[in-house]
């Protein structure tokens, strides 16, 4: 009872700490987005691609998107790993590159092929970051914009309370209290996330 009671607080405490960056979390156009663009729920997704959790999560969270093609989708990139594997944050700064020049069908492509290729753990080479991203190239014009919003990515995920990767927040877009938001701060199932995202929906 006493470890339901604490995380309950603390389930309480991420929640509200969300409720007061929903702005960020949910309107910077340079997130990667994808799904229903007025999609009544949103699931955002805190993750490095070397994490190895999220790569477990990866196909979990695919078999979600291909459920609910109502929900909108956000994929914030949090390199937690960077500064042991510096192409954890190679990979992020691609995507995001990937996100701002192709949009959001070549954004898919590349996070999960990173994924599908089971490189993680300090595994994940830049020959395998430039084959997922078609070999992206950064330019002077993009790449402070790109740090930014890396910057900005930890600080909300800081403030609401993730220590680690992966991070999952679900919530309706309008309307959002601490009762209708779920955050799951680790790996977790489909079935899971569903769930949350009925409740979101208030079914």
């Amino acid at each position: 009872n006493l470890k339901k009671q604490q995380d309950d607080a603390l389930q309480e405490k991420r929640a509200a700490g969300i409720l007061k960056n929903i702005s960020s979390l949910l309107h910077d156009p340079s997130t990667p987005v994808a799904g229903a663009p007025n999609g009544s729920v949103s699931v955002v997704e805190f993750f490095d691609y070397q994490c190895i959790w999220c790569s477990r999560l990866a196909p979990e969270l695919e078999k979600v998107m291909k459920a609910n093609t109502n929900v909108r989708y956000y994929f914030m990139e949090w390199p937690v790993f960077g500064s042991r594997w510096p192409e954890s944050l190679l990979a992020a700064k691609t995507g995001l590159q990937v996100w701002k020049e192709k949009g959001e069908e070549a954004y898919l492509k590349y996070h999960n092929g990173i994924y599908s290729s089971g490189l993680n753990e300090g595994k994940l080479t830049q020959d395998a970051i430039g084959k997922y991203s078609e070999n992206m190239k950064f330019s002077k014009n993009t790449i402070d914009e790109i740090n930014s919003t890396l910057t900005d990515i930890n600080d909300i995920a800081t403030t609401i309370g993730l220590t680690g990767t992966p991070g999952i927040v679900i919530m309706p877009v309008k309307g959002a209290t601490e009762d209708n938001t779920t955050v799951f701060a680790g790996m977790t199932e489909a079935e899971n996330i569903q769930q949350a995202i009925n409740k979101a929906q208030g079914k």
